[in-house]
């Protein structure tokens, strides 16, 4: 069905699609290598199918799961619209990261990109990994959801540090 509008004194038409809207999504996020004296950018990537156009402002919210020790999110951006975190939080040794996006989303891109430091953990992998029931574009769109995973890099497996140009250097002994 389609409604059609038309405005007097500017003589402006206008049709609308009138009907129930549904689509497919996957999300994904890829392997992460990051030096844990350093910043780290967490991706997460979409790619939609519809059965008709969505055409104007929707909320996207999803939350990945990392280990506590190598991540802290601090700030997140979208080319799409205004993000936040909108939940940062530590249950035994995962960390549970929410993200929402308010605006305008094409059919494929990437929906938010979280940065924060990399950290120097217990392990030195992770999965990055949605947690389940999420409906990240709401209960019309059916997601399947791609995890990914978190490597730490320049770090010896008992976790010295490597400065990549240099190779092991050892600056102080405390306490002699």
């Amino acid at each position: 069905a389609t409604m059609s509008t038309y405005f007097n004194p500017c003589a402006v038409a206008q049709t609308a699609i009138l009907g129930l809207y549904n689509g497919n999504s996957t999300l994904s996020m890829p392997v992460v290598e990051a030096d844990p004296r350093g910043e780290a950018s967490i991706p997460v990537r979409f790619s939609s199918s519809e059965n008709k156009p969505y055409a104007g402002e929707r909320v996207f919210e999803t939350e990945i799961t990392v280990n506590a020790g190598l991540f802290l999110p601090q700030t997140v951006t979208s080319e799409y619209g205004e993000a936040t975190i909108i939940r940062n939080e530590v249950i035994g040794n995962t960390r549970f990261i929410g993200l929402r996006v308010k605006g305008e989303f094409p059919l494929e891109g990437t929906a938010a990109v979280v940065t924060g430091p990399a950290g120097l953990g217990a392990v030195l992998s992770s999965p990055l990994e949605f947690t389940t029931g999420q409906q990240p574009w709401g209960k019309s769109v059916q997601t399947t959801l791609n995890a990914g995973e978190f490597r730490l890099t320049n770090v010896c497996g008992d976790r010295t540090l490597v400065k990549p140009a240099t190779g092991i250097v050892v600056h102080t002994v405390y306490p002699n």
